[in-house]
């Protein structure tokens, strides 16, 4: 990824789905964001999402990937009860980081959503040039 020119780079996915009262016309909806970003250029940490407070910073440094390298990255979160996301720890080229976080999730009230949404996000900086990332495997 196009390091030099990147703020950021942020992995997740959002689960939506039914958590209580379901099927009885007073559905309760919530959204289970699980995302991580490397912040390159502002925190210099790791950073998970709270549906409250937005990106929380971890005590993980993050640092710059090798440009046209390949970095192999493993996230495991959990969903520990209806309102929240565990993020347990990160793999990064075999080292596991832990982080044992536990963040709030968002509720959607009676928004009637099931949905599994993958995503990534290269956040670039004012710097009027090229930006890259791959993705292989999902």
């Amino acid at each position: 990824m196009g390091v030099s020119n990147s703020q950021a780079v942020v992995f997740g996915f959002d689960q939506s789905m039914c958590t209580s009262n379901c099927g009885t016309g007073s559905d309760q909806y919530t959204r289970f964001r699980y995302a991580m970003q490397c912040d390159f250029k502002g925190s210099g940490v790791w950073r998970v999402w709270d549906a409250n407070a937005g990106w929380v910073a971890t005590n993980r440094n993050c640092v710059a990937f090798t440009p046209l390298a390949f970095v192999h990255f493993t996230f495991h979160f959990a969903r520990p009860d209806s309102n929240h996301v565990t993020y347990t720890d990160f793999v990064i080229k075999g080292t596991t980081y832990p982080l044992n976080m536990t963040q709030a999730a968002e509720s959607l009230g009676t928004t009637a959503t099931h949905e599994f949404i993958p995503w990534v996000d290269l956040d670039g900086d004012t710097t009027t040039a090229g930006y890259s990332v791959w993705v292989d495997q999902w």
